[in-house]
């Protein structure tokens, strides 16, 4: 690896890494990550190695020697290291929860955290970052029942991760100990804290500084070395950072992680955010492309700290674009807010790239209009079918960079944009007069806006379709009593019609299953506040003929429901 200098202790152990040195998380470094599957994975992998007497290899721990205090600093590899301090100071809590304060002792010391003398300040073996060093030094390096410890608030998402792997940890400990005498639990203890001492297999390698960290990384997945795109991006834009630009490009890195997980987002939302802004600028890309169309592309020191600055800057609109509540729309007209809870819905994350670009672009103004267009637009989509997502999202891509270039202005333009490929008023009402709906949360939603087109009205008059409040009848049920005089290929061919469902008040006679239509069903359909439901009522008998006359009739209605113009 030309020109890069480091250690490698092939022969370490995660024992040995945290007893061995005092380590630290850099400052700006990503705040705590894995969630509690992942520390039931990890508790799990070590303990079917132990059961098998097996070693086992958690991968690689980086570390550089510039930490400011002196203090190595971990730049890869803390979620194992955390997570594994975790798990030792669940079983120091639960030593002292039995009385045995010499053991306890003994394992805080050597794991956790010790007094330094004279000034008894108190030395963790792994500090955390900024955001994380106060709690998880509260939650979990300070001892059950302590002032500290009572004291410890999870303010942040990485808080509450960190408190629910404590408790995994916990109940993890209990389960060890379960049964076994005083002598028998003493021993099982030391069975995993010698494992973790000695065969919980670390490679530990040493770099001088940061950029070199990062520079080793990429060289080290081009020869095999696993690593997910975000941290393959996250490294390729730190180590051509350069020395002097390197704490400005991790600080907006880590604006824009600390955007994306305000919304409880996983680390795959970042992979995805990172290819639909890249996308909304350069034009379509699949996501195996990504890496490399980005390395090809943004070479400089200049070209990484503006693609930083560009993840940053537009972080927290894409997540706003996951968070309908978000007081980012509060600046725009209510229907926005709406619109996105639609969008939400119907997960349509392909049109997410030309969001992003019409909200940096386009004029406030025009932005609920351009959401309502889409909605509709993803509506036809949805019922016509024909186009695969890669092939959807190509499409969208492709009119966010026309955004971006300025040659699409309103949601006029983008309608003429798209006009070639959304389906037209004949193809939507023809394809709608003949679908069937297999999601109850798209069926409550065709019906819900179909209602309130039918009433002109606005949403907040039409009754709510809540679950808990509305159920989303099958009128010909899929398992029809003996009054439904139709054969089994009428039942399965007409179930899941559009014409055959309807909204229905919960009530406490509403429940009506599989019973007949004209004994139970048509008196409940017919006194319901929902107009689309009681015109099913209005019907003598019911039947495919009546299904597919009432499908016709909502097709129509669904073109003006989800219009092909700019509202």
């Amino acid at each position: 690896m030309g020109g890069l200098s480091f250690d490698i202790q092939g022969d370490g152990t995660i024992g040995k890494a945290l007893s061995a040195k005092r380590l630290s998380v850099p400052t700006n470094q990503r705040s705590y990550a894995w969630d509690k599957t992942h520390a039931i994975e990890l508790f799990d992998d070590l303990a079917n190695a132990l059961s098998q007497d097996e070693e086992y290899f958690l991968g690689s721990v980086v570390l550089t020697r510039s930490g400011a205090s002196g203090t190595p600093e971990v730049v890869d590899g803390q979620q194992r290291l955390a997570t594994s301090v975790i798990l030792i100071a669940a079983f120091r809590d639960y030593l002292l929860t039995v009385k045995d304060e010499e053991f306890a002792g003994d394992l805080e010391r050597e794991f956790i955290m010790s007094r330094a003398y004279p000034s008894r300040e108190i030395q963790p073996q792994l500090r955390l970052n900024i955001y994380d060093h106060e709690y998880f030094l509260g939650r979990v390096l300070h001892r059950h029942g302590s002032p500290e410890r009572a004291a410890a608030q999870p303010t942040r998402p990485s808080h509450r991760r960190i408190n629910t792997n404590a408790v995994t940890a916990a109940a993890r400990v209990k389960q060890i100990v379960a049964g076994a005498t005083a002598e028998q639990r003493t021993q099982r203890i030391s069975n995993w804290l010698n494992y973790l001492r000695e065969r919980a297999r670390l490679i530990v390698v040493t770099v001088p500084d940061d950029t070199q960290a990062y520079i080793m990384f990429e060289t080290l997945n081009d020869r095999g070395l696993e690593l997910s795109k975000v941290d393959l991006l996250k490294n390729y834009l730190f180590g051509r950072s350069g020395a002097d630009r390197l704490r400005e490009t991790e600080q907006r890195w880590h604006a824009m992680i600390g955007a994306i997980e305000s919304v409880g987002a996983k680390e795959a939302t970042v992979s995805t955010y990172v290819r639909h802004l890249w996308a909304s600028m350069h034009g379509p890309t699949r996501e195996r492309e990504l890496f490399a169309d980005i390395k090809e592309k943004v070479k400089s020191k200049q070209a990484v700290l503006q693609l930083a600055g560009d993840l940053a800057d537009s972080a927290a609109t894409y997540a706003a674009l996951l968070n309908p509540a978000s007081g980012f729309w509060n600046s725009y007209q209510s229907s926005a807010r709406r619109h996105i809870a639609t969008l939400l819905l119907l997960r349509m994350e392909q049109v997410r790239p030309l969001l992003l670009a019409l909200i940096s672009h386009a004029k406030a103004a025009q932005i609920p209009r351009a959401l309502g267009l889409l909605v509709s637009c993803s509506v036809r989509f949805l019922i016509v079918g024909g186009l695969g997502g890669g092939t959807l999202e190509k499409h969208y891509t492709t009119v966010a960079r026309k955004v971006r270039l300025g040659q699409l202005k309103t949601a006029n333009d983008i309608l003429g944009a798209m006009k070639e490929v959304v389906p037209n008023n004949t193809e939507f009402e023809a394809a709608f007069a003949q679908a069937t709906v297999s999601q109850a949360y798209l069926a409550r939603y065709y019906l819900r806006e179909m209602e309130i087109a039918q009433r002109g009205k606005e949403p907040q008059d039409v009754p709510n379709d809540d679950e808990t409040k509305v159920n989303l009848e099958h009128v010909l049920p899929e398992s029809p009593s003996a009054e439904w005089k139709l054969d089994p290929d009428q039942m399965e061919a007409y179930y899941r019609r559009i014409g055959n469902l309807a909204l229905v008040q919960r009530t406490p006679n509403e429940d009506m299953g599989n019973s007949g239509f004209k004994s139970t069903k048509r008196g409940v359909l017919a006194a319901s506040e929902f107009r689309l439901t009681a015109e099913i009522g209005a019907q003598k008998q019911w039947g495919p003929r009546e299904i597919e006359d009432r499908q016709r009739s909502l097709a129509a209605l669904a073109v003006k429901t989800w219009p092909l113009k700019v509202q």
